[in-house]
């Protein structure tokens, strides 16, 4: 008797997969979206490029804080319960804004806490979605699904930061209508997925003790700390850039005023 292995379904024909990526693309081009309007709205609220920066600052600031604390804790949790959390969480933020955009206008305060928000449960959910990819397609396609993943984050950051500037364009508060959508689109995708979603379990140790563990990897490989350099680096120049970009054409317009 001759057994035949039966191959694993074409990886867009993977339910969960093609759930995952919709809803994880949806996601991350609103959040870009969101990071480009909401210093441009602080620009049109107050014309103050510091206070616009200390809202980019916000926003960025959980990437420096939270990557390192949140692996360890994300790699002991429900990958799929942690991005549903996530998505409800910054859904939630962003209606907050726009629900004091459509009856007033929103304070510094609340521009802040919904960048910084937004930006600290982004940590987890990117953390917790590279973690899924494992669990939804089998073992040999897992370099293709990560391939395509990479692929989706390079053209949703690129196409969100240009539909933020253009949303804003149409309306204050239509960047801010569009990432709550994008976030309700990715919760429906997730709560959609079929199956067991729980990483098998393993021994856990201390949090400390692996953080610790992790920043000493890091700082044992010279291609993981030249890497660290250059994308920090980039980073803080590219934000920076930005930033003056939007606060000049602001700024000359209240000069010509």
């Amino acid at each position: 008797m001759t057994v035949i292995d039966e191959k694993p379904p074409a990886l867009w024909r993977n339910r969960n997969f093609a759930l995952l990526w919709i809803g994880s693309a949806a996601s991350i081009m609103g959040s870009r979206a969101s990071s480009i309007a909401l210093p441009l709205l602080v620009l049109a609220l107050t014309g103050s490029p510091v206070q616009a920066g200390w809202v980019a600052f916000a926003g960025v600031l959980p990437d420096l804080l939270l990557y390192l604390p949140a692996g360890p804790l994300v790699d002991r949790w429900d990958w799929r319960r942690v991005m549903v959390l996530s998505e409800l969480g910054r859904g939630l933020a962003v209606c907050a804004l726009v629900i004091s955009l459509i009856f007033g206008t929103p304070g510094i305060a609340l521009i802040i806490a919904v960048a910084f928000v937004e930006g600290a449960l982004g940590v987890f959910y990117r953390l917790a979605e590279r973690l899924s990819v494992p669990s939804v397609v089998p073992e040999g396609q897992v370099a293709g699904a990560l391939a395509a993943n990479e692929t989706r984050m390079n053209s949703a950051l690129l196409l969100g930061r240009s539909l933020g500037g253009f949303l804003f364009g149409l309306g204050r508060v239509v960047p801010f209508v569009v990432d709550a959508l994008s976030f309700a689109v990715s919760f429906g995708t997730l709560v959609s997925m079929r199956g067991t979603t729980r990483r098998p379990t393993r021994e856990r140790r201390h949090i400390l003790r692996e953080m610790i563990e992790g920043l000493s990897w890091v700082g044992r490989d010279p291609y993981l700390r030249a890497d660290l350099v250059v994308t920090v680096g980039v980073g803080i120049c590219v934000h920076a850039l930005i930033l003056t970009f939007l606060a000049g054409p602001s700024r000359t317009g209240c000069r010509r005023s």
